[in-house]
């Protein structure tokens, strides 16, 4: 379902053990045998791999499927081009968004651009309009969520909610979000 970071800081796959399981449409232990149909009547719902990240008091969730890396990204990196926020990365230009700023765009002015030092959390992501840095307060755990069971919320930008490591959690939707950077300029340039 993802990767960690060990102790060491060797990287490690993390696994989902009933997933191919239940892809090869094995049965458990004692399950009386019958027609395979029947069987897959109780079979474990989807959970999707989410990426678990703060903003404020609010947790959000990203799709591991989307994720690309995990950076933290000097503030002073941060150059302007036309209206939106970009930096130069691996040999490209990343766009990058505040994801405050596409929950709220009538609150205040993310704090994190009035600065000229320190990191910020980025995710960077694979959307439909390509690559895309996702600026969060903090990247927090990897877990799942059942996909069937998000609650639609009229939340630009979130492909709705669910409750994930005992919290309400928003599901961000990438294409949306760099569908919002890329055509309404809704980051403003660094200061």
């Amino acid at each position: 379902v993802g990767t960690t970071v060990l102790a060491d800081g060797r990287a490690s796959p993390i696994l989902e053990a009933a997933a191919p399981a239940i892809d090869a449409d094995m049965h458990l232990h004692g399950e009386v045998m019958g027609n395979p149909q029947d069987a897959t009547s109780d079979a474990l719902p989807a959970a999707a791999g989410l990426l678990l990240a703060t903003l404020g008091a609010e947790q959000l969730a990203i799709p591991l499927d989307r994720i690309r890396r995990l950076e933290q990204i000097e503030v002073a990196a941060l150059e302007s081009s036309g209206q939106a926020s970009v930096v130069q990365y691996r040999g490209a230009i990343l766009p990058v968004v505040s994801v405050a700023e596409i929950l709220q765009p009538d609150g205040p002015r993310d704090e994190h651009y009035t600065t000229t030092s320190g990191l910020l959390a980025t995710v960077v992501c694979t959307t439909a309009h390509g690559p895309l840095g996702l600026i969060v307060d903090a990247i927090v755990d990897i877990d799942s969520a059942p996909t069937g069971e998000w609650e639609p919320v009229a939340i630009t930008g979130t492909a709705g909610r669910t409750v994930v490591a005992g919290r309400v959690t928003l599901v961000l939707d990438v294409d949306t979000i760099a569908g919002i950077r890329l055509w309404d300029s809704a980051v403003p340039a660094p200061a």
